[in-house]
C-alpha cells in the first residue's frame, strides 16, 4: 500500500512539473514579446525626440532669422524717419 502512495505521489510531481514546465515557457514567451514592444516603443520614442529636436532647431533658426529681419527693418524705419525729418 505505501509503494502505491509513492508512486501516486511521484505522478502527481511529475505532472506538476510538467504543468510547471509548460507555464514557465509561456511566461517566457511573454516576457519575449513584452520586451520586443517595449524596445519598438523606446525606438519610436527615440525617434520622436529627435524629431522634435530637430524641428526645435529648425524653428531656433527661423526664429533667429525673424529677428535680423526685424532688426534690418528697425534700422530701414529709423533711416526712413532720418531722411523724412529732413526732408522737411
Amino acid at each position: 500500500m505505501g509503494d502505491k502512495t509513492v508512486v501516486d505521489h511521484m505522478d502527481l510531481l511529475k505532472k506538476e512539473i510538467e504543468e510547471l514546465t509548460q507555464e514557465n515557457g509561456e511566461l517566457r514567451s511573454e516576457l519575449r514579446d513584452l520586451t520586443r514592444t517595449l524596445k519598438d516603443f523606446q525606438e519610436i520614442e527615440f525617434k520622436r525626440k529627435h524629431q522634435d529636436r530637430l524641428r526645435l532647431e529648425a524653428d531656433s533658426l527661423k526664429q533667429l532669422e525673424i529677428d535680423s529681419r526685424l532688426r534690418e527693418l528697425e534700422t530701414e524705419k529709423c533711416k526712413t524717419q532720418e531722411e523724412r525729418d529732413r526732408a522737411e
